[in-house]
């Protein structure tokens, strides 16, 4: 995919997308609505490594959202 449009029009009209601030002490999560036009700020957690910060928070993050959204 080369821009933006690209990636909109391959997503299904049910999906959200889940974006990512990768800071060096912190993480900020944000999600969109299922129009993909506004994003909502879900969380920001304290940075302590790949593993514990990504990996595990964030997937239990995500499948909580999906059942309460």
């Amino acid at each position: 995919m080369t821009n933006n449009s690209d990636l909109i029009a391959k997503l299904h009209t049910s999906q959200i997308l889940v974006g990512l601030d990768l800071g060096e002490k912190t993480i900020g999560i944000a999600v969109t609505d299922q129009s993909l036009i506004v994003a909502t700020p879900l969380k920001t957690i304290s940075r302590k490594g790949i593993k514990k910060d990504l990996i595990k928070f964030l997937s239990q993050l995500i499948n909580n959202y999906k059942y309460h959204a």
